[in-house]
């Protein structure tokens, strides 16, 4: 599938329109843009994974961009995942956008129109063998808050098992 204009095209659109603040409190989840990327997702990805890994962007746009994940098809949004998580070996500040495609805190937001974010998240697949996978590798990445790996916590099922 084509990407739907070109990255440089894309990052820019992107850094002008989705920027958004690391609380999410600012997060417009009616950005036209935004929208316009859910309608056809898939379209999107290639550029979205691009974008994710570009260090030249802020934090605050991928923030912004993210989203759009949620309307991918459910194996799509795994390997998504997995491809921030990887990208978050190297740059543990992304390590947020992993857990944000993990739990989609978006969707939780209660000053946004129901519809403007999917309601799906990693989480919600861990039915899904591929899920699973993610998710104990998402428990080895060093980056991880340890606390999420303790019993009780939604991590702790995928903890790697201590050794001695």
């Amino acid at each position: 599938m084509a990407d739907p204009m070109t990255y440089a095209v894309f990052r820019d659109q992107a850094v002008a329109e989705l920027a958004t603040n690391e609380d999410l409190i600012s997060f417009d989840g009616e950005a036209p843009f935004l929208q316009q990327m859910r309608v056809t997702a898939p379209q999107w990805s290639s550029l979205l994974r691009r974008l994710m890994a570009d260090q030249t962007v802020s934090l605050e746009v991928k923030l912004g961009a993210l989203p759009v994940i949620f309307d991918l098809l459910p194996q799509e949004l795994v390997n998504f995942t997995d491809h921030l998580n990887s990208l978050s070996l190297a740059d543990p500040d992304l390590i947020q956008l992993v857990m944000l495609a993990v739990t989609n805190s978006y969707r939780a937001s209660g000053f946004m129109k129901p519809g403007k974010v999917a309601d799906t998240s990693v989480l919600d697949l861990e039915h899904r063998s591929d899920a699973r996978a993610v998710l104990q590798r998402l428990a080895q990445n060093p980056a991880i808050n340890a606390e999420l790996l303790t019993a009780g916590q939604w991590l702790a099922p995928y903890a790697p098992e201590k050794r001695e």
